[in-house]
């Protein structure tokens, strides 16, 4: 038996006879509230990857130090 979420005439029924009541306006605030979130999670992870993406050519001047320098600490500490 299918879902009345599957079946558009149903489902437009459905809406249209709770659409006065305060379950279909529960309802309707619910659904509006979980897709603005997940809209925010989305927009929030676009960011995140934007500014990681940024951020990694300020990692090209880091690098380990050569095998042959041998650099006394205290000396570089204190130039």
């Amino acid at each position: 038996m299918p879902h009345a979420a599957e079946q558009p005439d149903q489902r437009i029924a459905l809406v249209q006879a709770m659409a006065g009541s305060h379950l279909g306006m529960a309802l309707l605030d619910r659904t509006i509230n979980q897709q603005a979130a997940m809209i925010a999670y989305l927009n929030d992870f676009k960011l995140m990857f934007v500014a990681t993406l940024l951020m990694i050519p300020l990692l090209l001047p880091i690098r380990p130090p050569r095998k042959g320098a041998d650099v006394d600490v205290a000396h570089a500490a204190m130039d």
